[in-house]
């Protein structure tokens, strides 16, 4: 047979396996692989063809993994992101929760008289609604601490969030918030990055199942499901991304009265900053809002 010609004959084979430097463990288990594969290819009923040689591919094969290092997928590698820390990660918020500690000069009245709010119909507005913000990060949430509006904490209070990751996440019922697909360190603590919603979150920890609950809770607050009455008329303010999210505002809105359809009214105030006028400005006395 042609095969044999690859192969040693059962006594050189047999010669190799008794010499004295045919004793080293590799050399041994090389001869004793031939060995197998020749009885397999020389049996007086040989087996059918395909048969004959899985038989011999899997000798050989068993012989290399025996010096083989076991295969990761590279790629499954550096995707995997590592386990972060989690000692420090219940206070990553906690700062944000309580004002720091402001000029005795600025009060809360004070702050309230320079934007017209300490009128009696202003004041009446203010107890009646609740304030609630849409991002596009912090500022709109510290904005309501500083004028003691903000009453209860929501899921977009210390987020990064894109104007059309809001409407993502009504739509998945907020199954999608909570996740992310890369990080990044800094200083104090890291940031989870690229929510399927479009979303960052720079003050929680998402590995912490402490988050969790928490988040449950002010999303129940924002579909209207706990601590804050369903019909309460509600104010939901955005400082925006960028001036082409003023015509996606009312989009946004009707979205919000579909969301919340008990409540009695649904209204939005879009934040334009970085404007070279300070102080409250009319845009436009249209019907777009």
């Amino acid at each position: 047979m042609a095969a044999h010609a690859a192969c040693r004959t059962l006594p050189e084979i047999w010669s190799l396996l008794t010499e004295e430097d045919a004793k080293e463990p590799s050399k041994k288990e090389d001869a004793a692989a031939q060995v197998e594969m020749l009885k397999l290819m020389t049996e007086e009923e040989p087996k059918e063809p395909s048969e004959k040689m899985e038989a011999v591919a899997e000798v050989a094969n068993t012989v290399l993994r025996a010096d083989a290092l076991e295969w990761v997928p590279r790629a499954l590698q550096e995707a995997e992101l590592p386990q972060l820390e989690m000692e420090a990660a219940p206070q990553w918020d906690a700062h944000l929760e309580e004002l720091p500690a402001m000029p005795a000069t600025m009060t809360i009245g004070h702050r309230r008289r320079m934007l017209g709010l300490d009128t009696a119909p202003a004041s009446e507005f203010m107890q009646q609604h609740e304030f609630i913000s849409l991002g596009c990060y912090c500022a709109p949430t510290f904005g309501l601490q500083l004028l003691d509006l903000r009453k209860m904490s929501y899921p977009f209070d210390w987020t990064r969030t894109p104007l059309d990751g809001i409407g993502r996440c009504m739509d998945a019922e907020f199954q999608n918030f909570l996740t992310y697909r890369g990080w990044c360190s800094t200083n104090q603590h890291p940031i989870f990055l690229d929510s399927e919603w479009g979303g960052s979150f720079w003050h929680h920890d998402l590995q912490n199942p402490r988050t969790q609950a928490v988040f449950n809770r002010r999303i129940e607050r924002f579909l209207g499901l706990g601590d804050v009455p369903y019909d309460a008329p509600r104010v939901f303010l955005r400082l925006v991304n960028h001036t082409g999210e003023l015509r996606e505002a009312q989009v946004l809105r009707q979205r919000l009265m579909m969301a919340l359809p008990h409540a009695k009214d649904i209204l939005i105030l879009m934040l334009v900053e970085l404007q070279g006028e300070r102080g409250p400005m009319v845009v436009s006395l249209g019907t777009m809002f």
